[in-house]
């Protein structure tokens, strides 16, 4: 957020990648925590005036949306117009960040068909659903950030915001996969469980 606030007063805003993503990530944190705000106000609200709550009460429905998923559902949603005028106000970025910023608008689309079309995937696919799906933007980041530090044009900005972006995603598929990996196979390394 901090991040956002000073590249916002620097200008020109629009020519640095490292500004975009920024901006992208927090208006994200924003909107989901406003969200989870909102429904969790209206579930207190509801439970407060009635007997204790249970998973299949029907309070628990903000608008339609069990309040759990009502940031994501409806978040994402309204993330399309913002992802639309990154499109259109980054084009004095090299090709390889509209391309990123195309991959973000890619990985929110899946997201929707996901939680709004119940997509009906194998039981391996519904695990690293996610994550396949932010890496998409991810890749596309790391392949912008490597040819702009190949060719000196990043600026301390996009320095700050991609390197961790992309340490993150590569750092939970690295945990998830090791955490998804069966004993035996574990066994197989010469790892025990328990040691």
């Amino acid at each position: 957020m901090a991040i956002l606030v000073l590249g916002v007063r620097s200008q020109p805003y629009w020519v640095s990648p490292g500004k975009t993503l920024a901006m992208l990530f927090a208006t994200m944190c924003i909107l989901d925590g406003c969200l989870d705000l909102l429904a969790s106000t209206i579930v207190a609200g509801r439970f407060a005036a009635q007997s204790v709550p249970s998973e299949a009460n029907p309070d628990g429905y903000p608008f339609g949306i069990w309040y759990r998923g009502f940031a994501a559902s409806i978040g994402y949603v309204l993330a399309l117009p913002l992802l639309l005028l990154v499109l259109i106000k980054s084009r004095q970025q090299h090709a390889t960040w509209r391309l990123a910023w195309c991959g973000f608008l890619i990985f929110t689309i899946a997201i929707i068909a996901h939680l709004h079309f119940r997509l009906s995937l194998p039981e391996h696919w519904q695990d690293w659903y996610f994550e396949v799906a932010i890496g998409i933007p991810i890749v596309l980041l790391a392949i912008a950030f490597l040819r702009g530090l190949y060719r000196n044009e990043l600026d301390w900005w996009t320095s700050l915001t991609c390197v961790p972006v992309i340490l993150t995603w590569c750092i939970a598929v690295g945990m998830k996969s090791i955490a998804s990996r069966p004993a035996s196979a574990m066994l197989g390394c010469g790892l025990t469980p328990g040691r």
